[in-house]
């Protein structure tokens, strides 16, 4: 018979053991059987087959649980609260940082302290070699890093150094030594790294008599030390990474080369030598027993070491954009990384509109509409009628504005925003449609109702051209690049391209022209008619009266367009409340869009315009979008999200016109049928001016 199974541990009792002094100890038989066996403050063990002494056995749990306190008294190895950040990589970011501020004791204390080097003992090596000008040592090291180089970066860095040694055997008279140099090492590493071009410029030094020739041809200033070629422009042949611009094959981030962190003054070899070596980027500790550094003959004299150690100087800027980061550290990385944080926290910030905000290191950026123009801060008058238009200068120191009384006027843009009179500009026998400043800003074009393009010189307020080849109103202009010519629509259906001597280049025969638009550095214009759609001339195609099919066609009227500055992005005004954003693309030439990429969406009534309402991209980085409206108000969108920002009241009739400064992104002027220009700034700038 099978009995049911039943707990077979023996009933809890309490029984004794002695301890050092007889001392009846009561234990529970529970704890004797706990885990591991041992019993707590006892001195034997009951669960083995044979009793032991627990001072034996009890070293084992108690060395684990040292090596436990050790492992939770150890630095963790990565940091931050996602632990995305390597403590080595931290370590030796700092170490360089502190270095570069001028702590050299307190990075050396901190390497010292962590155990982390900033550089391996071969990368060390290197830089001494490279320091005190031993470039066959050097070349050595080179191919001895632990680090992975791709070919091609490593034949650079062996094309450097081989290129430092005969300039130098060249800049101190040993004219064979530079030649064998040039025939045995550089001609084969030149051709390995497409350098055939640097390579025939440094073949040409031979042809310099004195080290003053050659520190004139390669552009060796001696002043201000500023770095291998020291002027500001690169030698002739040179390529970017050898002459300094920043552009480096292994430089992905396109810093700018700064000296390393490095720089001390060491004891032996003068100033010289502390050029070479303090300046050339060697760590203390790889300082300690070096010889003072190979200069130029006896006699060359401070001037020629001081060419020999901006020499080496460069190229350990050089070596560092070269190499891996894990064999030397680029220059100032730790910097980078913070300003990159920065740029990336006012990137996304949508309302960021100040170019001169310096964000903080210890808080995030933010911002709201403080830095955006809100507030009416200037009302000019002065027109008997309408103003159709307002345009400001490339420079952004001119504003100008066309009425229907036929006249033009002409300001100046002054500080905090406000703005005088300068010219008043008469001539038309009509109204003025139309404004577009010249590339240059120095000439102002009208176009009139009265059939004429008048060209004005806003210095001087004299009329330079008057432009008669259309037979209706002119209604639109915009200037080609070269600031000599012109392209004009009318509505006589015809769009010119005429130049400033009234020649007509070109004509195109279309409809009634409301918008012009020269785009992709003169390549093509842009044109919209009443055919609801944007027209394409290009002007590369053999027969430029040829336009394509419409490559951005549109379900309403197109009232009036804006091109951004880098001519990536088309603004169309429709007769509809609504504004369409086109990409054109960012290469040379125009891809045809099939769908606008935002839609803006004024709050007005859904009823066709009746008259033309100009819009504008404007802000800092183009990131605001503005029209006017035919109930008198500014609408504010911002261009990233189509949201609207702002509707801002001030005008008592139609805003015709907007024009955002281009060189102030807290500044812009609208246009109206109430015969004013009202100038918008931040609400700060009016209390300060008050």
């Amino acid at each position: 018979m099978i009995l049911p199974t039943e707990d077979i541990r023996p009933p809890k009792r309490q029984r004794t053991t002695s301890s050092g002094d007889d001392l009846p100890i009561l234990i529970d038989d529970e704890v004797a059987h706990s885990s591991r066996g041992y019993v707590a403050f006892g001195l034997t063990s009951t669960s083995g087959p044979a009793s032991t002494k627990l001072g034996h056995q009890s070293a084992v749990p108690q060395q684990q649980q040292q090596q436990g306190q050790q492992q939770q008294d150890a630095p963790p190895q990565v940091l931050g609260r996602q632990g995305l950040i390597d403590r080595t990589q931290f370590l030796c970011l700092l170490q360089q940082s502190l270095s570069s501020l001028g702590y050299a004791e307190v990075a050396a204390e901190l390497e010292s302290q962590s155990g982390v080097p900033l550089e391996g003992p071969a990368a060390k090596l290197l830089l001494e070699h490279v320091g005190e000008g031993r470039w066959q040592d050097a070349a050595t090291c080179l191919a001895d890093l632990p680090a992975a180089i791709s070919p091609y970066a490593l034949a650079q860095a062996q094309f450097l150094l081989s290129e430092c040694k005969f300039l130098e055997a060249l800049h101190r008279g040993d004219t064979r030594a530079a030649v064998a140099c040039l025939r045995g090492e550089l001609s084969p590493l030149a051709a390995s790294c497409r350098l055939g071009e640097r390579l025939r410029c440094l073949a040409s030094c031979l042809l310099c008599l004195t080290p003053q020739d050659l520190e004139a041809h390669e552009g060796w200033t001696g002043v201000g030390g500023g770095g291998l070629w020291g002027g500001s422009d690169p030698p002739r042949g040179s390529r970017d990474w050898l002459s300094g611009g920043g552009s480096y094959a292994g430089n992905a981030g396109g810093q700018q080369l700064e000296p390393h962190p490095h720089q001390q003054q060491c004891t032996t070899g003068g100033a010289a030598a502390a050029a070479d070596r303090g300046a050339a980027g060697i760590s203390p500790s790889s300082r300690e027993g070096c010889g003072q550094p190979t200069l130029p003959g006896a006699g060359a004299g401070a001037g020629a070491a001081a060419a020999v150690g901006r020499l080496r100087q460069r190229a350990l800027v050089q070596l560092r954009c070269l190499l891996p980061p894990e064999v030397l550290l680029p220059q100032q990385r730790l910097e980078a990384l913070v300003e990159q944080a920065l740029t990336w926290q006012l990137a996304g910030s949508p309302l960021h509109n100040s170019p001169g905000a310096v964000p903080s290191l210890l808080r995030d950026y933010s911002c709201g509409m403080e830095q955006v123009p809100t507030t009416t801060t200037q009302v000019l008058h002065g027109h008997e009628d309408e103003v159709w238009h307002v345009a400001f200068s490339p420079c952004g120191t001119l504003l100008a504005s066309g009425s229907r009384d036929g006249t033009a006027r002409v300001y100046d843009v002054r500080g905090r925003g406000a703005v005088a009179l300068r010219h008043v500009l008469r001539g038309h026998a009509g109204p003025i449609a139309f404004l577009s400043w010249a590339p240059k800003g120095g000439l102002l074009a009208t176009c009139g109702a009265d059939r004429r393009v008048r060209v004005w010189e806003a210095a001087t307020a004299a009329c330079v051209a008057v432009l008669a080849h259309h037979s209706e109103a002119v209604t639109t202009a915009a200037w080609m690049p070269d600031g000599l010519s012109l392209v004009t629509g009318s509505h006589d259906k015809q769009m010119c391209l005429v130049g400033l001597d009234g020649w007509v280049r070109q004509r195109w025969v279309t409809g009634r022209v409301q918008d012009v638009v020269v785009a992709k550095h003169g390549r093509y214009i842009l044109a919209t008619t009443s055919e609801r759609r944007v027209r394409i001339f290009d002007l590369q195609e053999p027969d430029p009266s040829c336009t394509r099919e419409a490559w951005v066609q549109e379900g309403d009227t197109i009232i009036a367009m804006c091109l951004s500055q880098d001519s990536r992005h088309l603004l169309v005004s429709l007769s509809t409340p609504e504004l369409h954003l086109w990409d054109l693309g960012a290469g040379a030439s125009l891809a045809p869009p099939s769908l606008p990429c935002a839609v803006f969406q004024r709050s007005c009534p859904a009823r066709p315009s009746r008259f033309v309402v100009r819009a504008c991209l404007g802000g800092l980085g183009q990131k605001f979008v503005l029209t006017g409206s035919e109930e008198g108000k500014v609408y504010m969108f911002l261009r990233s999200s189509g949201d609207l920002l702002a509707s801002l009241d001030g005008h008592a009739a139609t805003a015709n016109a907007v024009a955002w400064n281009p060189q102030d992104p807290h500044m812009f002027a609208s246009a109206s049928d109430d015969r004013t220009v009202r100038i918008w700034g931040l609400e700060a700038s009016v209390a300060a001016r008050l």
